[in-house]
C-alpha cells in the first residue's frame, strides 16, 4: 500500500525526466568524445599549462648556464651588493645616497640593514612557477624616518630568465605592459621589490639594472608606476578629488535631510506641502530602504526571475575573484594549470556565461512588458522616453563609478603592487572616459577600460538603442519581425562568433587561458556587442512568447522541453571538459562549434528554465528561485556589478606578498570579498541609484501644465506608484526586475 507522497512521486513527470536526462547526456557526451578523436588535430592544449611545463623544463638548463647550484639566487655572490645598491648611474645625488647607503650596510647602522632587509631575493619555488619576491613593503616605508634621505620602494622586473612561448604576440619586444581591459596580466618575468634611495629616479635605475643583468643575458624594465616613494604615504587632493567629495557630501546630506523629514513626518505628524519636499523623498534612506526590504509574491509572472538574477550576480562576483587570482603572484602558479580537475572549476569555465544570463533577461523583460503594457493601454510605445528612461536608469550610479576611478578610487590603500595596478586604471580612464560616458567603450579604446566590467553597458545601452527597430513593428501587431527577422538575425549571431574563432584560431579554453596567449581576443571575441547578441535575441522571442495569452504545455511537450533544452548545453559542456584535460589537442573545428554555440547553448537552457517555471513544469526549481529572499540581492544586482569588481581589485591589489594558490583558500577569499561588497552596496544603492529612478518616476507624471500630481508624494499613493510602475521598470531595468515592490 503506498502512502499518498510515494503516490504522487510515482505519478509525477520529474522521475521520468531526469532518467531521460541522465541516459540522454551519458550517450551524447560518450558520442562527442569520439567526434572529437575523429577530428584533426593541431596544437597543444592549455596556453597557460604550457607556459608553467615550459619554464619548469627550461630553468635547469637556463641555471646551467649561468652556473647557478643549490639555492637559484645569482645575486648572492656579489660583493657590491649591486642588486640592492644602484650606484652605476650617471646621476651624483642618487650616486651619492648610493654609496651612503652601502657604507651604512658595512657599519651595520639600523636604518640600511632595514632597507636591505626590506628587500627581496630571487624567489624560491622558481620550479614552481613563482617568478616575484615583493620583499617588506611596510619595513622599506618606515624606514624613512629613520634614513638620512627618502626612500622607493621599486619592482624591478627582469626579462628573460624564463622563456616565453610562441604566441601571436612577441611579449618581449613589447615595451608596454600586457593589459586586457585595463587589467594587467602577470607575465613570467622575475619580478624584485628593492628599497632604496629616492633619488634614484626610474631612468637611473634602468640604466644600473640594465648593466648590472647583462652578464646574465637578461634585460631589464620599469615604469613610472614602478616605484613608490616615502613621500607619497600624504593624501595630496587634486580638482578631480575635491569634486568628487563634494558629489559625496552633496548627495549624502540631501539624503540626511530627506530622512529626517520622513521620520519627522512619519513619527511626529509633521506635514509639509510643495514640490521640493515631495521631490526630496526621493532620496529618503527610510522608503528608499524599504523598497530594498519590500518582496512580492512569489506566484507574481516571471517571479522566478529575481532567484536567476541573483544567482547570476553571485555567480559574476566568484567568476572575477578566479579571474583575477591569474593576475596576481602565487608561490604556486603550477598549481593553477591543474584548477580544471575539481567540479568547482567548471563554475569558473562558464563564469562568462554569466554575464549571457543578463543579456537574455534584458532583451526578454524589455519586449514581455512593453508588449504587455501596450495591451493595458492606448499609450503610444515613444522612443524618446524610452532612451531618457534607460539613460536616466544607468547613468547616475555609472557615472560616479566613473569618477571614482579617475580620483579618489587610488587613495583606498597602498602596497608593492598597488600603483602598478590601480593607478593603471586611473591613466585608462582619463584617456577613455569619453568613450564610457556615450557607451561605446567595448568598441573604442577597449583595452583602457575604467573598470573591467563597464565593457557590459556600452552593450546593454547599444541593445537599447537598437531595440525599437524590432519592438515598434511587434507592437503594431507584425509577426513577421519575431517569427521571421529575429531567428534570422539569431542565426547570423551564431556564425559571426562561429566564425570569428575560425578566422582568428581562437581556443576553446577559459577566458583567463585564452587571454594569456591572444591580447586581442578581449577587443574582438569577448565584448562586441555583434558577439554578444545572441543570448539578447533569444530572450526576445522568449519574451514575446510568454507576453501572449496564458503559455500551456502538455506533460509531453514538457519532457520535450527539457531534453531538447539540455542537450545542446551538453554536447558544448562535453568538448569544454575533453579541451580542457591535459594532453588534449587542439581541434580548430570543435573551437568554433563551442564558441558559436557555447553561450546560445547555456542561453536555450535557462530560456527553457524560465517558460518551465511560467508553466508550471519547473518543480522544485521554481520554488528555489521564487525563494523570497533573493529579492533584495535581486534589486541590488546592479549596484553590486558595478561596484564589485573595484572592490575585488582593490582587495587583490593591496596583497602585500605572494598568495598561495588553493580552491580552500580562494572559496574563503571569495566569501570575505562578497560579504564586503554586500555590505557596501545599499549605502551606493541608496545614494546613487534608488533616489534617481524614483526621481524619473516623478518627473514622468508632469502633466500638461508642468506641475507634479503631489499626490503621488503621499506615501499610500507613492506606493501604488512603485507598485504599477514595476511592469514598466522591468524593461527599461538592466540588472534589477523591479524598482521598488
Amino acid at each position: 500500500m503506498m502512502s499518498p507522497v510515494q503516490h504522487r512521486i510515482r505519478n509525477s513527470i520529474w522521475p521520468t525526466i531526469v532518467i531521460t536526462l541522465l541516459k540522454t547526456f551519458y550517450k551524447f557526451r560518450i558520442a562527442i568524445f569520439l567526434a572529437s578523436c575523429e577530428l584533426g588535430c593541431a596544437s597543444a592544449d592549455s596556453e597557460l599549462r604550457r607556459v608553467y611545463e615550459l619554464n619548469r623544463d627550461y630553468l635547469p638548463e637556463r641555471f646551467k648556464q649561468l652556473g647557478i647550484h643549490g639555492h637559484m639566487d645569482f645575486f648572492a655572490g656579489d660583493q657590491n651588493r649591486s642588486l640592492y645598491v644602484p650606484s652605476f648611474v650617471e646621476n651624483e645625488i642618487c650616486r651619492n645616497d648610493s654609496q651612503l647607503y652601502l657604507d651604512g650596510i658595512r657599519n651595520y647602522n639600523v636604518w640600511a640593514l632595514k632597507m636591505l632587509d626590506a628587500s627581496g631575493r630571487v624567489p624560491s619555488g622558481l620550479l614552481n612557477g613563482h617568478y616575484m619576491d615583493l620583499g617588506n613593503f611596510e619595513e622599506c616605508m618606515y624606514t624613512a624616518g629613520e634614513s638620512p634621505f627618502d626612500i622607493n620602494y621599486c619592482l624591478i622586473v627582469m626579462r628573460n630568465l624564463t622563456k616565453t612561448p610562441k604566441s601571436p604576440i612577441d611579449w618581449d619586444s613589447e615595451e608596454r605592459e600586457f593589459t586586457v581591459g585595463g587589467a594587467k596580466f602577470l607575465r613570467p618575468y622575475l619580478r624584485i621589490g628593492i628599497c632604496l634611495p629616492a633619488s634614484c629616479d626610474v631612468n637611473d635605475l634602468n640604466q644600473h639594472y640594465s648593466d648590472v643583468i647583462l652578464k646574465y643575458n637578461m634585460t631589464v624594465k620599469l615604469d613610472k608606476h614602478s616605484c613608490t616613494s616615502s613621500s607619497e604615504q600624504e593624501i595630496k587632493f587634486e580638482k578631480l578629488d575635491w569634486f568628487a567629495i563634494f558629489v559625496i557630501v552633496l548627495v549624502g546630506t540631501i539624503c540626511i535631510v530627506a530622512t529626517i523629514n520622513d521620520v519627522l513626518r512619519i513619527y511626529f505628524n509633521f506635514k509639509y506641502g510643495g514640490t521640493v519636499f515631495g521631490l526630496l523623498r526621493c532620496f529618503s534612506f527610510y522608503e528608499n530602504g524599504k523598497s530594498i526590504l519590500r518582496t512580492s509574491s512569489s506566484e507574481k509572472p516571471l517571479a522566478a526571475l529575481h532567484g536567476i538574477r541573483a544567482l547570476s550576480t553571485f555567480w559574476i562576483v566568484f567568476a572575477h575573484k578566479m579571474f583575477q587570482t591569474y593576475l596576481f603572484p602565487a608561490i604556486n602558479n603550477m598549481q593553477l594549470t591543474t584548477f580544471h580537475r575539481s567540479i568547482v572549476s567548471d563554475l569558473f569555465i562558464y563564469g562568462e556565461l554569466s554575464v549571457d544570463n543578463f543579456l537574455l533577461l534584458n532583451g526578454l523583460l524589455l519586449f514581455y512588458s512593453k508588449i504587455k503594457l501596450s495591451k493595458l493601454s492606448n499609450r503610444k510605445f515613444n522612443v524618446l522616453s524610452f532612451y531618457t528612461q534607460r539613460l536616466f536608469r544607468l547613468a547616475p550610479a555609472y557615472f560616479f563609478q566613473i569618477l571614482l576611478a579617475l580620483s579618489l578610487y587610488r587613495f583606498v590603500n597602498n602596497g608593492p603592487l598597488w600603483k602598478h595596478y590601480i593607478y593603471v586604471i586611473k591613466d585608462n580612464c582619463l584617456e577613455s572616459w569619453w568613450t564610457h560616458v556615450i557607451f561605446i567603450n567595448n568598441y573604442v579604446m577597449p583595452n583602457k577600460q575604467c573598470s573591467s566590467a563597464f565593457w557590459y553597458l556600452a552593450v546593454d545601452m547599444q541593445l537599447a538603442v537598437f531595440s525599437p527597430l524590432l519592438l515598434i513593428p511587434i507592437l503594431k501587431g507584425n509577426k513577421i519581425v519575431p517569427l521571421v527577422v529575429v531567428p534570422l538575425l539569431l542565426i547570423l549571431a551564431i556564425m559571426i562568433s562561429t566564425f570569428i574563432t575560425y578566422s582568428k584560431g581562437y581556443s576553446t579554453t577559459f577566458l583567463n587561458d585564452r587571454l594569456a596567449m591572444r591580447e586581442d581576443l578581449f577587443a574582438t571575441d569577448y565584448i562586441p556587442t555583434h558577439a554578444r547578441i545572441s543570448p539578447w535575441l533569444l530572450g526576445v522571442l522568449v519574451g514575446y512568447l510568454l507576453s501572449g495569452e496564458d503559455l500551456k504545455l502538455s506533460t509531453k511537450q514538457a519532457i520535450c522541453g527539457w531534453i531538447l533544452s539540455i542537450i545542446p548545453f551538453a554536447c558544448i559542456f562535453t568538448i569544454s571538459r575533453y579541451m580542457h584535460q591535459e594532453g588534449a589537442q587542439y581541434n580548430l573545428t570543435l573551437a568554433s562549434i563551442h564558441n558559436g554555440l557555447n553561450n546560445i547553448s547555456w542561453a536555450i537552457l535557462l530560456s527553457w528554465i524560465i517558460v518551465a517555471c511560467e508553466t508550471g513544469y519547473a518543480g522544485p526549481i521554481k520554488t528555489f528561485l521564487t525563494w523570497k529572499v533573493f529579492q533584495p540581492f535581486s534589486k541590488l544586482s546592479y549596484t553590486i556589478y558595478l561596484i564589485g569588481p573595484g572592490i575585488q581589485y582593490a582587495f587583490n591589489s593591496m596583497m602585500h606578498t605572494s598568495n598561495s594558490y588553493s580552491l580552500a583558500q580562494t572559496l574563503k577569499d571569495f566569501g570575505g570579498e562578497l560579504l564586503s561588497i554586500l555590505m557596501l552596496a545599499p549605502y551606493f544603492y541608496l545614494l546613487f541609484e534608488a533616489p534617481f529612478i524614483k526621481l524619473y518616476q516623478i518627473m514622468s507624471t508632469v502633466n500638461m501644465k508642468g506641475s507634479i500630481e503631489m499626490d503621488l508624494v503621499k506615501k499610500e499613493n507613492v506606493e501604488d506608484v512603485d507598485n504599477k510602475e514595476a511592469t514598466e521598470q522591468r524593461s527599461n531595468s538592466t540588472i534589477m526586475l523591479t524598482v521598488s515592490q
